[in-house]
């Protein structure tokens, strides 16, 4: 249920999954002090905003454990990093940005490489055109209710979020689970005013829905990325594969993209056998379509925030 909607109160979980709202409460604490939980994602389709996604694979030289872990702060605290993960094959660290432009990526880029270019060997980017966020089937191994996939892409459109909208983002960001009543005392405005900006936000979508990440060490499993090049295909043909991704339980998001390969798909299995097994399935269903692939496992995930330029925005909004 938190992987469906983290947004729930717990006693509305409670009543899902049949327990009492103080049970609920307690295990949730527990998964999070354990760490099973790392953390809440609200889900933003940037683009309703002005933004779009490049992904930036670094392939790294010359480092030791210390400067990885400075090179990784850097990603934290960058005000438009979203995403910042360790991994292993061909790429050491990859790191998305939402910007507004091919140049504002240039220029985030460029800064990094002149303070860091003697710790990094090659690079690589693509721009994300859509991704499909589904949800974690492997968790609940019966068959989920039908639910909305949460979604990021399309053209970029630029469109001026309210101030008000953009502190109610930042807490909603930093953990969606914070009720209206909390919101509203941290943003200093009415609980009526904070429940009617998240509805707005929800029904122009731009508010996609929200997720939990969990830490697949302690649940057992593995996290992979499949850099996939594909076959000129039909769209009938297109809409199927993913169709058949979306059916597959370990699959949790599909990205399609431009850069040196157009599509990714996220995987999470219990050992490299399962994932062995879903490739070969994946190439004997769908062989026409299959150029070539590339494989990285993800480790560490650093960040995960899909409005980290917030308080930028605020800062600019006030100097107007």
């Amino acid at each position: 249920e938190l992987d469906l909607d983290s947004t729930q109160t717990d006693n509305q979980i409670a009543k899902k999954v049949g327990l009492s709202r103080e049970v609920v409460s307690y295990r949730i604490k527990q998964l999070e002090e354990a760490g099973v939980i790392d953390r809440y994602i609200l889900i933003l389709n940037s683009t309703k905003i002005g933004y779009e996604s490049f992904k930036w694979y670094l392939q790294m030289e010359n480092v030791d454990n210390e400067k990885l872990m400075a090179i990784i702060h850097e990603f934290k605290e960058h005000p438009y990093c979203v995403w910042a993960t360790t991994c292993a094959g061909r790429w050491d660290l990859i790191g998305v940005f939402f910007v507004v432009s091919p140049v504002h990526f240039k220029e985030i880029s460029n800064q990094f490489l002149l303070k860091y270019n003697r710790y990094i060997r090659e690079t690589s980017f693509t721009i994300e055109l859509d991704v499909y966020h589904f949800k974690k089937k492997y968790i609940w191994e019966e068959k989920l209710k039908l639910y909305e996939t949460p979604y990021f892409g399309g053209e970029v459109r630029k469109t001026e979020l309210e101030p008000e909208e953009i502190r109610i983002l930042i807490q909603l960001c930093e953990n969606p689970r914070q009720s209206v009543v909390d919101i509203a005392r941290k943003t200093k405005l009415s609980a009526d005013i904070v429940r009617y900006r998240i509805e707005k936000m929800g029904k122009n979508g731009l508010i996609q829905g929200s997720r939990i990440q969990v830490n697949n060490a302690k649940m057992g499993f593995e996290s992979y990325k499949i850099l996939l090049n594909t076959k000129l295909i039909s769209e009938e043909k297109e809409h199927s594969f993913i169709d058949y991704l979306n059916n597959n339980k370990n699959v949790c998001d599909v990205i399609h993209c431009l850069g040196n390969w157009n599509m990714e798909i996220n995987i999470d299995v219990k050992n490299s056998v399962e994932f062995h097994s879903i490739i070969m399935d994946m190439k004997n269903r769908f062989p026409e379509m299959i150029k070539s692939y590339d494989l990285i496992q993800i480790f560490d995930n650093y960040k995960h925030n899909f409005f980290p330029m917030g308080k930028v925005l605020l800062k600019k909004l006030g100097k107007r």
